[in-house]
């Protein structure tokens, strides 16, 4: 059954998100973060909701987490966001060869099914787990050029996270 962004609004409303409708027919939310903090400082994710595909397909996105353009090694940047990608459940790293972009992305093929409450939630609240869990290890290949997981991976063997 494919889904329509009347559909996608009411499970925003229904799970008591605040959310705001977007020009370019999306909607965005966001989410507070302890360890990720952009560029300027400031901690959470803004996660845009879009349905395409004449319904059929849904996606997450978590725009412009990092530049990197900015990496001081940008193979090294690139194992990282592979070996995070690797290890986590859901989401994937994206980067965008035009302009540096590194976003997280969950994207959901509805096709002839249906989204349940708890799916929509999993995958919306799995961005921002992932993206805070895994910032250090991208903040230090970004900025060292250095891939080191084993600080968040002993996190997860303490608390695991199974959307993140």
């Amino acid at each position: 059954m494919p889904l329509n962004l009347e559909q996608l609004e009411a499970m925003f409303v229904e799970a008591g998100l605040k959310y705001r409708l977007e020009e370019e027919g999306h909607l965005l939310t966001g989410f507070a973060t302890t360890s990720y903090e952009n560029e300027d400082g400031r901690r959470g994710v803004a996660i845009a909701v879009a349905v395409s595909e004449d319904g059929e397909f849904l996606e997450f996105t978590a725009p412009r987490l990092y530049d990197a353009r900015r990496g001081r090694d940008p193979g090294r940047l690139f194992q990282a966001l592979l070996d995070v990608t690797m290890r986590t459940k859901l989401v994937r790293f994206e980067h965008d060869p035009d302009d540096g972009e590194i976003r997280c992305t969950v994207s959901y093929p509805v096709e002839d099914g249906g989204l349940t409450r708890r799916q929509f939630r999993r995958m919306l609240e799995a961005i921002p787990k992932a993206v805070d869990r895994w910032h250090p290890v991208i903040r230090r290949a970004l900025d060292e050029g250095v891939v080191d997981l084993s600080a968040a991976l002993e996190r997860a063997a303490t608390k695991p996270d199974r959307s993140a």
